[in-house]
């Protein structure tokens, strides 16, 4: 296992971002932090790095995929920004980030026709309870909804092409519509009353579980996912023995106390 860590530096692991200082690029992909790397190894202009991450308020953003983006573009858009990433072979993905202050009929009304969106930041939307709206996008990888209020999680079951969803500091309880994001790589459950994970046992795909400050006291159900590389268990229930029953399971993942 893993030494001791500091909750906030792993919260900032955790985070989908790229974004830094001007010459200290953080890169994810698939929700595996890639390293610190420059603008020259990511092909992509500071600049143009320096003009999103402003745009988006200094909030996180990701860069996903098997390829680098290239270039990143973005225009205002009802109550937020979107986002273009020119992801190579004329391929472009979009991502919406609403403003802080967005009500919720406004954030209806924004993301309901957005068929081919791949990334949703929302993030710190305060006045968003529910994401019964985004059950029709079918096509979203990215859904970030930390420190909304969004406390039912049922309309994600249907987003079967999800990689990465984050929830932390949030009202969820609840994790069992996620039993069916069959793609899902990367999970944030941190600062949440969630207690009972064994309806992640069907995540083969999962990289990335944060369970940090949750009411989770079992992990053995966990055992069978082979592809699990890093588990955050610090400020849970979880019991030592646990702990060494699945780093014997699961050797090559890193559990974080």
């Amino acid at each position: 296992m893993a030494a001791e860590t500091d909750g906030r530096e792993l919260c900032k692991q955790l985070t989908l971002h790229v974004s830094g200082p001007k010459n200290n690029l953080v890169v994810w992909i698939n929700g595996l932090l890639s390293g610190k790397r420059t603008p020259a190894d990511v092909d992509v202009e500071i600049g143009d790095i320096v003009h999103v991450s402003d745009l988006l308020h200094h909030s996180a953003w990701v860069v996903q995929g098997h390829e680098k983006y290239i270039r990143f573009s973005s225009e205002r858009a009802p109550n937020g920004y979107l986002i273009y990433a020119d992801v190579g072979h004329g391929d472009t993905m979009i991502g919406y980030k609403p403003d802080y202050s967005i009500e919720e009929s406004e954030f209806v009304n924004a993301v309901k026709d957005m068929d081919d969106l791949k990334v949703l930041d929302a993030s710190a939307c305060r006045r968003i309870s529910s994401v019964e709206i985004l059950s029709g996008l079918r096509e979203l990888w990215v859904l970030d909804l930390r420190a909304t209020r969004v406390s039912d999680l049922t309309p994600i079951m249907r987003m079967s092409n999800l990689r990465l969803l984050y929830v932390s500091s949030t009202p969820v309880r609840d994790v069992s519509p996620l039993k069916y994001l069959a793609e899902l790589r990367a999970l944030d459950l941190r600062l949440t009353k969630v207690s009972d994970i064994s309806p992640l046992a069907t995540l083969k795909k999962l990289k990335v579980l944060n369970l940090e400050s949750t009411q989770v006291s079992s992990i053995s159900v966990l055992a069978h996912l082979e592809r699990l590389e890093m588990l955050v268990l610090s400020k849970t229930k979880v019991s030592l023995l646990d702990m060494v029953y699945l780093n014997k399971q699961l050797p090559s993942c890193k559990i974080y106390q």
